[in-house]
Parts: C-alpha cells; structure tokens; sequence
C-alpha cells in the first residue's frame, strides 16, 4: 500500500495530490488485499460486539 502510495504521489506530483487523492485511489486495492475469511470473521465479531452491547444498554 506505501509503494501504490508512492507511486500515485510520483504520478500525480507532490503538490498536486490531496489525502483524498490517495483514499480513492488505495481504497479499492486495500480492500481487494484482504482476504475473505478475515472479512467474514471480522463482521461475525463486530455483530457479536454490537448485539452485546446493545443487551448491556436495555437492562
């Protein structure tokens, strides 16, 4: 991701490219790079932590 980085600033020149430049260019990537189990069991544990929390907020 540093050198995709690196390589939008090169293209783009230093002056020319914002924070959100950059976001919309790696996101896509970023997101392509993990793999599906590791999104799979992030979203059942996100689930599990906000089914938990919202147990602990109605009693």
């Amino acid at each position: 991701m540093k050198l995709h980085c690196k390589e939008v600033i090169r293209n783009k020149g230093i002056d020319q490219v914002t924070v959100e430049d950059l976001i919309e260019e790696i996101t896509p990537k970023g997101r392509a790079s993990v793999p599906e189990d590791v999104k799979s069991d992030l979203l059942e544990k996100i689930k599990a932590f906000i089914e938990k929390e919202a147990d602990i907020k109605t009693t």
